[in-house]
């Protein structure tokens, strides 16, 4: 029955055969019989960090650290996925995670969809927002073989193809600038997930230009990207980390900064930069940041709605998100939690908000706001 959840090779080889003589063709016919073909979701992640050795007791220390805090978030995130990590390699070339979804094991139904975009993004949010670590990403779908590569003393199981060669590719900074790209045939498989359309790459062992997507998830808001030549707003950038800085230092009572500007004056650009800058601050004082962002959308202003049966009460709902939030942050030395264009935002959002910042401890609310707007 085992071999219905993992794959043979995996198994012991005591639960394989009972002969205390096996030879090297044994092995070898077996791990023949044991290889197929398959259709695999296949995603490198290559980390953007510093990955040499100094040679310097206290760098590599962090380093080495950093490391093993980027493997330990990508295996948290794959359990919850069911997802295979392949490889974790560090080498002359980089630092790269290798993770697949289709063997056995972790196949299923409306498997890109629900399972590897979503971990995709999960993983490179994550990185970003829990170690302050960017990445490129590279995901492909296609048949590959899966079995054993090497001899029979010496060997490992491997997912091999013109698709995973392809993943590869689209993660190499020369063809992605740090979002996540994936081939025709990712975006073919769910309607479910909006792929914005980029210009076509050229690829290693490809003669014509390969089409690319990035993934966006369904109401997934678009926050500025940092800018380097921002003119202005130093005086209340400062603030904002001076608060930031004496939060992350002690452990005191939540703060509230509310930002209230006319459209089109740089109040969103005033939040990017902060929060951009604030995260950074807190990770060079060695400290645990954790940044959460949303831009509200115009809307429905009332509550929840429901199409059948007793409406849920909403005090109920606050207190569970609420509590949920404060217990998942608690270990964090600063929680930055960024929210902007809120006078889209509809009433039980407010409301959990507002007890998030009653009941935190560690919690920066940095609250925009068009000036303009009829307030909550």
């Amino acid at each position: 029955m085992i071999s219905l959840y993992a794959h043979p090779v995996v198994v012991n080889d005591d639960n394989e055969t009972t002969s205390r003589f096996k030879t090297e063709s044994d092995d070898l016919e077996r791990h023949l019989a044991e290889a197929e073909l398959r259709n695999v979701y296949t995603c490198f992640i290559s980390p953007l960090i510093d990955y040499k050795i100094t040679g310097d007791e206290e760098k590599d220390k962090q380093l080495f650290n950093l490391l093993n805090d980027i493997m330990n978030l990508a295996r948290r995130q794959l359990d919850r996925a069911c997802g295979h990590l392949r490889q974790f390699i560090v080498d002359d070339k980089g630092v790269v995670l290798i993770f697949t979804f289709g063997l056995r094991g972790s196949t299923f139904p409306n498997m890109i969809a629900h399972h590897a975009i979503p971990v995709t993004l999960s993983i490179c949010e994550s990185l970003l927002e829990e170690l302050g670590v960017k990445t490129t990403a590279g995901a492909t779908f296609g048949k590959v073989y899966c079995g054993v590569v090497g001899g029979s003393k010496r060997h490992e199981f491997a997912a091999l193809g013109p698709s995973v060669n392809l993943a590869a590719r689209l993660m190499s900074p020369k063809t992605n600038s740090g979002v996540i790209l994936v081939d025709k045939n990712v975006r073919l498989l769910t309607s479910q997930i909006f792929f914005k359309p980029l210009p076509a790459v050229k690829a290693k062992g490809y003669t014509e230009s390969v089409p690319i997507f990035e993934p966006v998830m369904a109401g997934e808001n678009e926050w500025g990207q940092t800018k380097t030549n921002i003119v202005g707003r130093e005086t209340e950038m400062k603030e904002i980390m001076r608060v930031a800085k004496d939060m992350a230092l002690s452990r005191i009572a939540s703060k509230f900064l509310f930002v209230s500007a006319a459209s089109g004056t740089g109040k969103s650009t005033l939040m990017v930069q902060s929060t951009e800058r604030v995260r950074a601050m807190v990770k060079k004082m060695k400290k645990r940041v954790i940044v959460t962002r949303n831009i509200s959308n115009d809307g429905l202003k009332t509550g929840t709605s429901n199409t059948g049966g007793s409406p849920p009460e909403l005090a109920k709902i606050v207190d569970f998100m609420a509590d949920a939030f404060v217990r998942c942050t608690k270990h964090a030395d600063l929680v930055l939690l960024a929210l902007d264009d809120v006078h889209w935002m509809d009433e039980m959002s407010w409301k959990v908000v507002q007890a998030i910042f009653e009941r935190g401890q560690n919690v920066l609310s940095l609250i925009g706001q068009d000036r303009l707007q009829r307030t909550l």
